[in-house]
């Protein structure tokens, strides 16, 4: 799993994602703390490189409440592209995300 740091543009992905061969399928995980400093451009331009190379992959989406503006955004501009079947919503956070939340009840898990 990655936040994507490194796509900070479609040619740095493609870089990155072909330095690793041997990695066959990512993880993108985005929310609303992870957009604070990653932009949906870098999971984007990471998704991008990862379909030229063949590669699978899904996008995490974490968030505590479904109706919340900014979650609801991300997964609107997500389906917007066509990534409905590589959205995986996530109802509780974990790590430094539940971290930055007020409300910090426990694990990560598929909903």
């Amino acid at each position: 799993m990655t936040n994507a740091f490194w796509a900070t543009t479609q040619e740095q992905a493609r870089a990155v994602i072909a330095r690793v061969p041997a990695i066959s399928a990512y993880s993108f995980s985005t929310d609303i703390y992870h957009q604070r400093a990653i932009p949906l451009d870098y999971i984007k331009n990471a998704m991008s490189a990862a379909n030229e190379s063949k590669k699978a992959y899904n996008i995490a989406v974490c968030t505590e409440n479904e109706e919340e503006e900014n979650y609801k955004k991300i997964i609107e501009e997500l389906r917007a592209i066509g990534e409905e079947e590589n959205i995986y919503d996530f109802d509780h956070l974990t790590g430094w995300a539940s971290q930055a939340s007020s409300e910090q009840d426990g694990f990560c898990h598929f909903t």
